[in-house]
């Protein structure tokens, strides 16, 4: 057992691999058949599996609407709006930007602006632009025109994506962003509405401290009350199920009977039935924010393990499972493919279960993928340390040559 947790072959080639691993991740590699692997694996986490086919259906979040504003211009917003307001929403969030003025017709801005006079409980969208990451702040914030906005809250709707990547999924949100002007700092859409509906449900999500949470989606359009643009414009709709609730403004498709249609304003999430290779964006933006909403009024984050801990965790298994290999090499040479076989076999789907459980059942995301690439590689590393390395240090260090476990020479 002392041999077998203090082995000096387990720590170098322990090394080696964390060196290894690092080499590879900054090499910039352009070969054919990776590019191909990575299009079908790239923008995929273990999480995505339980998100959109393990996980059990969620009841409907009730206490968001959400509203369609298909391609109304600014009066009809207004028209909404106004119709929304007379069964007293607490907050109404706009996804609409920009906001442009109408320079042929200002009594349509004339008409929205004395709407947002009214009525003091609506968000307006905002934007954060131009990341600094050396001083982490954006440079600069849009906000509709000041005739709009000084007459409203704001809040951005920017969603956390690679653009670099085939998948625009998105998978967290940030609450607040700072920004340079005036060393300002702004909330996103969903925190502000938030926080104008429950404070305490806000200060419980500045309490956490993190710049980003990953988003625990709900569901999408099915999961939250909807009404079309005809059933709101109708002065003969009954309108109160509005009544104490948030209300979203969105582009949900030109109506609400064919929803998946229309490709604007629509993201990739990990509800995509296709969670490898995914065929078509399932979500649209007003719903992305409506599930960041209704996360955090209910206080069901997901909790994320920390980059250290991910580290120490892939240190510490890399090193037992480099020990037990070398264990079997050493005492079942003959049968080490097999048995190295058996047990990368083993430990994947361990591993994989590890981590679908703790998601599942304790909303923690492990993020276990360095373990896994551990598992991968190792076998074969270490043979082919165990074959080369020893001998041709012992021939080195003149004390011959044996083709497998020759001891390190001591410093």
């Amino acid at each position: 057992m002392r041999r077998f947790f203090f082995n000096t072959h387990a720590v170098v080639i322990t090394f080696l691999m964390i060196v290894l691993a690092v080499i590879v991740a900054r090499l910039p590699l352009n070969v054919a058949f990776l590019n191909l692997l990575s299009e079908a694996l790239v923008d995929f986490e273990i999480s995505d599996v339980v998100m959109s086919q393990l996980r059990e259906s969620r009841e409907p979040d009730t206490t968001i609407v959400l509203v369609n504003i298909g391609h109304l211009p600014k009066q009809g917003i207004a028209a909404e709006i106004e119709r929304l307001s007379a069964f007293q929403p607490k907050v109404i969030g706009l996804d609409v930007f920009p906001l442009f003025p109408n320079p042929y017709h200002p009594e349509y801005d004339t008409l929205f602006m004395e709407m947002l006079a009214r009525h003091q409980n609506i968000v307006l969208a905002s934007k954060v632009i131009g990341w600094n990451e050396e001083k982490r702040f954006y440079d600069s914030l849009a906000k509709a025109p000041p005739q709009f906005s000084r007459r409203a809250h704001s809040g951005f709707v920017n969603m956390i994506i690679n653009e670099n990547k085939p998948y625009r999924a998105v998978r967290e949100c940030s609450p607040l962003e700072r920004v340079r002007l005036g060393d300002t700092t702004e909330l996103s859409l969903a925190a502000k509405i938030v926080q104008l509906y429950n404070p305490a449900a806000y200060q419980h999500l500045r309490q956490r401290g993190n710049d980003k949470e990953a988003i625990n989606f709900r569901g999408n359009l099915q999961s939250f009350y909807a009404l079309d643009i005809a059933d709101v414009l109708d002065s003969a709709a009954d309108l109160s199920v509005v009544r104490g609730k948030i209300v979203l403004l969105g582009y949900l498709g030109e109506d609400l009977s064919q929803p998946t249609q229309a490709v604007e304003d629509r993201f990739f999430t990990p509800l995509n039935e296709r969670y490898i290779g995914k065929a078509d964006r399932d979500m649209y933006g007003a719903v992305i924010h409506a599930n960041i909403i209704s996360m955090m009024l209910r206080e069901d984050y997901i909790n994320e393990m920390p980059e250290w801990l991910k580290n120490l965790v892939a240190l510490v298994f890399c090193y037992l499972f480099v020990a037990l290999l070398e264990f079997f090499d050493e005492r079942f040479q003959r049968f080490y493919e097999i048995a190295s076989l058996v047990l990368q076999l083993v430990l994947a789907i361990a591993v994989l279960l590890v981590t679908l459980g703790f998601f599942v059942y304790f909303r923690y995301d492990a993020n276990l993928s360095l373990v896994l690439l551990i598992v991968a590689i190792a076998p074969n590393t270490v043979e082919i340390y165990l074959t080369f390395v020893p001998t041709l240090l012992g021939r080195f260090f003149k004390r011959g040559s044996r083709t497998k476990k020759t001891e390190l020479p001591d410093p």
